[in-house]
């Protein structure tokens, strides 16, 4: 994935749909040509039936291009795109657990799956949602340090280059933004 294409293309999304309140129809093409595997991978792996994965999938691109404009760094729009459409994955499944729907999944190869998450797997996702909450509530320098951390994977080298801090203040960061972290699921 062309990280730097995808950050060019967005930038001139952005700046058409400012100049002229449209969204430019073949730079958009060529995003979702970029980009259209991250909705699609994440609804597979979370069993999605395939008669609901390409609503899915729009929903995720609704969401993408409504809050266009929150994007910090317009390379990031895949991790973006995954974590809006994993929430929408989650809310899926909210709903059918709640529908109490027992009946087994179609995946698109037209194989029956039984996919669907436990209580426990579903604890788990309110788990995680309760992290990701607690991480937004961190400080600016905390929460970004957590994020390239754990969630982009970079190493306190390339944190530290990337912000333009020690390693020793990465770890430093780490440290104190898990502690913080820990405070808030306390509470």
């Amino acid at each position: 994935m062309d990280y730097e294409e995808i950050g060019d293309l967005i930038s001139d999304i952005k700046f058409q749909y400012v100049e002229t309140g449209e969204w430019a129809g073949t730079l958009c093409a060529r995003l979702l040509e970029l980009t259209h595997h991250v909705p699609l991978m994440v609804g597979r792996r979370r069993g999605i039936a395939a008669d609901d994965l390409p609503d899915i999938i729009q929903q995720a691109y609704q969401a993408a291009f409504t809050y266009l404009n929150t994007l910090d760094d317009d390379r990031t729009f895949p991790r973006y795109l995954y974590t809006i459409t994993d929430n929408l994955c989650r809310k899926y499944w909210r709903r059918r657990i709640r529908a109490g729907h027992q009946d087994p999944l179609v995946t698109e190869d037209g194989r029956s799956t039984t996919t669907r998450p436990s209580a426990e797997q579903f604890d788990g996702l309110s788990l995680r949602e309760d992290l990701r909450d607690a991480v937004g509530q961190l400080p600016q320098m905390y929460r970004e340090t957590i994020e390239l951390f754990y969630f982009a994977g970079l190493k306190a080298r390339e944190i530290a280059d990337r912000l333009n801090i020690s390693t020793n203040t990465v770890t430093s960061r780490v440290r104190r933004g898990r502690m913080l972290l820990k405070e808030l699921l306390e509470a």
